[in-house]
């Protein structure tokens, strides 16, 4: 699904479901310390496997090439948080520009920039950060024909992205021919969506499938229950849904690439969506095999999802979880976001967070991620110490795969106003794709499970608030 996600395809999730779901069955671990110096990672671990060790099971990323959505396994330990002042700030070494434009540290990146082509693309990655995307498209277009075939990759990757999140006429005549049809459908649906909300905030019981926050959901008069996924792009509907609730497709497909690198198919379409008195008519939407958005467990019965609530219609709420009361709250979002440094969208949606021993992270937001991941390689730099190492096997579309990781009971993160404390916070290698390449890591649904979390992206608001 290299349209809808270029998610990093180790990382078991339910996103871009289309999939990528992290969820622990249980298992024994055993692991040995990794030590660092200013630059030395956790990269290289001795495993020592027991023999009678139990098998981790989850659901990986099923990628679609627009990032779409993610799916579930069972439930995650839960992360606590906990009001407490923040870690004090230590300055991160980046080894080159890459890794920088990795973690968005973009003044570091701008240190350490080589040559003009890549000043150029961290100017249009600042451009899509602060949702001047307009002015991006034709920055990353020119730079998608640079001599410099990495330049070249990431700029066309994120040029894709930006034009799904805000399809524009003026460089439609300039793109290649065959992206022309599809961000041609995608810009007339836009144009045909229209938002109506009560006078009051919606409110539904707050519930979880396999991890993943649910949403009630109407869609052309059929009533059933989506995952609530910001790393999806798109709203996706399961096809066997899509037939039952009546929503006509369009001719227009897009190619994914599913777990294991399985193409697969969805096609656009339009459907009326009402999330319990919030009625969005025309939402945009990309109807999948309904295969994709099944996935085994073990010997339980497979998780199923009927369909995810994506970014496309994230973004334009205010969403409350509120764990104390178990009521998951629905208002519009509210706009004008002071700053964006701390919620950002840069082909999917950031927050930043440290470590306990303060060291910077830009972390993906991924509710339907129902583990919370940082890259192997920042483990040592994070301080994390004490990991249990072992396999875990990630079903997804395609089969089922092992993976390794490393496990870190209690390791605590400074995310969204709080200090969150993981029961298990997974440390894996993370495949290095476009735009951005290896990311620091995921901040999944477990860090959502305590006080009360909200999710305003035009307001630059994450926070978690109100924790025991």
């Amino acid at each position: 699904m290299r349209s809808f996600s270029d998610s990093p395809p180790h990382v078991p999730r339910w996103h871009g479901c289309v999939a990528r779901c992290q969820t622990l069955m249980p298992t024994t671990w055993d692991g040995s310390r990794c030590r660092t110096g200013t630059r030395e990672s956790c990269a290289s671990l001795v495993p020592v496997v027991e023999a009678d060790r139990l098998r981790m099971l989850s659901v990986l990323s099923i990628f679609l090439a627009m990032w779409l959505v993610g799916c579930g396994g069972t439930a995650a330990v839960p992360a606590r948080t906990a009001s407490a002042p923040p870690p004090p700030f230590v300055e991160r070494v980046h080894p080159d520009f890459w890794s920088a434009v990795a973690a968005l540290d973009f003044d570091g990146a701008g240190r350490l920039a080589e040559n003009t082509s890549q000043r150029e693309f961290l100017d249009a990655l600042r451009d899509v950060a602060e949702e001047r995307l307009v002015e991006a498209q034709m920055k990353l277009l020119a730079l998608a024909r640079s001599a410099d075939a990495d330049i070249t990759a990431r700029s066309t990757a994120l040029l894709r992205l930006v034009l799904h999140e805000r399809p524009a006429s003026a460089i439609e005549s300039l793109l290649p021919r065959n992206w022309r049809a599809l961000i041609r459908a995608e810009r007339d649906m836009s144009r045909g969506e229209s938002w109506t909300f009560p006078s009051h905030p919606v409110t539904h019981p707050l519930q979880h499938r396999a991890g993943v926050p649910l949403v009630p959901v109407t869609v052309n008069g059929r009533t059933t229950v989506f995952a609530l996924d910001t790393g999806a792009q798109r709203t996706v509907l399961s096809s066997r849904f899509a037939a039952a609730a009546n929503v006509s497709t369009s001719s227009v497909a897009m190619g994914m690439e599913g777990a294991h690198g399985v193409p697969m198919r969805a096609v656009l379409a339009t459907a009326d969506v009402d999330l319990g008195g919030i009625r969005i008519q025309g939402h945009p939407v990309a109807v999948l095999d309904a295969a994709m958005l099944e996935f085994p467990l073990g010997r339980t019965s497979p998780v199923e999802f009927d369909g995810v609530l994506g970014w496309n219609a994230i973004r334009g709420l205010r969403i409350t979880l509120d764990n104390d009361r178990r009521v998951l709250l629905f208002e519009p979002a509210r706009h004008g976001a002071i700053s964006r440094s701390e919620f950002v969208w840069v082909g999917k949606p950031f927050v930043r967070a440290r470590t306990g021993n303060g060291l910077p992270l830009a972390l993906f937001l991924d509710t339907a991620n129902s583990r919370s991941v940082i890259a192997q390689a920042l483990a040592g730099a994070a301080g994390f110490r004490g990991g249990r190492y072992g396999e875990m096997e990630v079903a997804g579309a395609g089969g089922t795969r092992r993976v390794q990781a490393t496990a870190y009971a209690g390791a605590v993160l400074q995310v969204g106003g709080e200090r969150v404390r993981f029961g298990e916070l997974l440390a894996q290698s993370l495949r290095a794709s476009p735009p951005l390449g290896s990311i620091d890591g995921i901040l999944g649904s477990d860090a959502l499970t305590s006080g009360r979390v909200v999710i305003d992206f035009q307001a630059g608001e994450f926070s978690i608030s109100g924790a025991r």
